[in-house]
């Protein structure tokens, strides 16, 4: 390949996968609803979502594989405790 040539193949390859993850990106923002079930959130999970970013509870738990290691899994709390 020529220095040209070189050129040409990156300045394609960036805008093709440029625009590619723009596409992907508004694809993904139409999807938000259906992806997260918004339309299921009941006041009893906004609240519970609230207690848990004011507590700051996932800098020790673990909830939906999500979270630190050093206190209990709360994905199944109910479960255990009832």
């Amino acid at each position: 390949m020529t220095k040209r040539q070189t050129r040409l193949f990156f300045i394609i390859c960036t805008v093709g996968f440029s625009i590619v993850f723009v596409v992907l990106t508004i694809h993904s923002h139409t999807r938000f609803g259906e992806l997260t079930h918004a339309d299921k959130l009941t006041d009893e999970v906004v609240a519970g979502r609230d207690v848990w970013h004011a507590g700051n509870c996932i800098n020790c738990h673990t909830l939906m594989r999500e979270g630190a290691y050093y206190a209990p899994d709360l994905t199944k709390i109910t479960d255990h405790r009832g």
